[in-house]
């Protein structure tokens, strides 16, 4: 999800117009991110404006720009400082700590948070171990947008087929993104041509066993025959998570559900579909996978297109159909599972109602998140509308290997990061 971001919990990006702070020959100096000041010499300050950087040397993508979490403000990393004790936020200012910690009004004080966020930084490690042998630059804190065009230029991906979708929106405050599900793909939309051949050819994969289901990255790259320097995982964290959930959390969470067997029919909602729209086809390993079961698959969201919305792609024992919509405003087939990839249950002003209706019909419902702070923030807005709580977040060990960069904290972000389930109150929602 993008957009309609509440004030439920602390924005952590700024999309207006915010100042910019670097060094110049000791001295601290100051600009908007709007436009350039005339007289500035930007390669004499030793800023690099990504547009301009040589996406083959590393040594011309530094420095990181980092940003308050209070006022905005950028600059090098030399020009912030972290809380002293959970080292996740950055100041520009004593004053920006301060107000920070003192904030009162809807929950946020850091003063609250501070103990929780320091508690999430000893995640840290366990998130970024991985079996790739890009792992250790792809998780690393400082591991941004130009550094990630860099790692996908190299591989030869970058703005081809699929990976295009991951570049959309880097640096661009302001600008709209494009409506979801009309990204043109042409020519072999997997651009990596063992990993293409593979994941489109018919499989003669002997099918996974749900009663021993694949548990880790590195198990599927050796059962699928792919090479762990291979950043096809990128693209296939969506697919090798809702599978995940399928063969390890549901037969746990809901023993008495049998919708995963052989011969089975299995009807999934996928709700807050963004460029999820744009890579159908990489769900189509879902069949792979679990080949004795039927998949019927409704992705609903308000950011798809109208021009794909009702569009339907099938597959051997696959169908999915695009919806745009949110979704308590869908009137179709009953789900057995609903699933929210990124959900950010406590920072969007459409998931209240969703999350209402779901407690209605108190279907099994399943979301990630990039962070622990997202889940939290999730288990608030269940509470607040006394709809129930949510599980305890796991790691999720078919989490994207790229880190997110965030400019105004140093938490551990991970898209399809953790993975919890709701819990609904004992009471019917109304």
């Amino acid at each position: 999800m993008t957009e309609d971001r509440d004030i439920q919990f602390k924005n952590f990006s700024h999309p207006s117009p915010v100042s910019i702070r670097v060094k110049l020959n000791g001295q601290s100096t100051c600009q908007s991110s709007s436009g350039r000041r005339a007289d500035m010499n930007f390669q004499e300050l030793g800023i690099v404006c990504p547009q301009e950087a040589s996406l083959g040397d590393s040594s011309s993508m530094e420095p990181v720009i980092k940003a308050c979490c209070i006022c905005g403000t950028k600059g090098t990393a030399d020009l912030f400082t972290k809380c002293s004790s959970c080292q996740a936020v950055l100041y520009c200012s004593d004053e920006c700590r301060i107000a920070d910690w003192n904030h009162v009004g809807d929950g946020h004080s850091h003063s609250v948070w501070c103990s929780k966020m320091k508690n999430y930084m000893t995640r840290n490690q366990e998130l970024a171990e991985l079996p790739f042998t890009y792992a250790k630059e792809t998780a690393c804190a400082n591991f941004d947008e130009t550094k990630y065009k860099a790692f996908l230029s190299r591989h030869g991906i970058l703005n081809h087929g699929f990976w295009r979708c991951e570049t959309i929106g880097f640096n661009c405050e302001n600008v709209p993104l494009p409506k979801f599900g009309t990204l043109p793909i042409e020519g072999d939309a997997y651009v990596l041509p063992v990993e293409g051949l593979i994941l489109e050819e018919p499989s003669t994969m002997t099918p996974t066993s749900l009663a021993h289901p694949l548990q880790n990255w590195k198990e599927y790259y050796d059962w699928r025959g792919f090479q762990m320097d291979s950043p096809i995982a990128i693209l296939l964290s969506y697919p090798l998570t809702l599978y995940h959930i399928l063969a390890a959390h549901l037969p746990r969470d809901y023993p008495h559900l049998n919708i995963t067997g052989n011969g089975c029919k299995i009807t999934i909602h996928i709700i807050g579909v963004e460029k999820e729209a744009d890579m159908i086809p990489v769900f189509s390993e879902l069949g792979v996978l679990l080949p004795n079961v039927e998949f019927i698959i409704n992705m609903l969201g308000p950011e798809i297109s109208h021009s794909v919305g009702q569009q339907t792609k099938k597959w051997d024992k696959m169908k999915v159909t695009l919806h745009k919509t949110v979704y308590h405003h869908f009137n179709g087939e009953a789900p057995d599972l609903v699933i929210g990839f990124n959900a950010g249950l406590g920072a969007y002003r459409t998931w209240p109602q969703t999350l209402k209706k779901l407690q209605k019909h108190r279907v099994p419902a399943y979301f990630t998140d990039y962070c622990q702070y997202s889940c939290e923030c999730s288990n608030m807005a269940m509470q607040g509308l006394g709809l129930g709580t949510i599980s305890a977040p796991v790691i999720n060990p078919f989490r994207s290997p790229v880190r997110k960069f965030c400019q105004e904290h140093d938490m551990p972000w991970y898209s399809n990061g953790f993975i919890f389930h709701l819990k609904y109150s004992t009471e019917q929602g109304t």
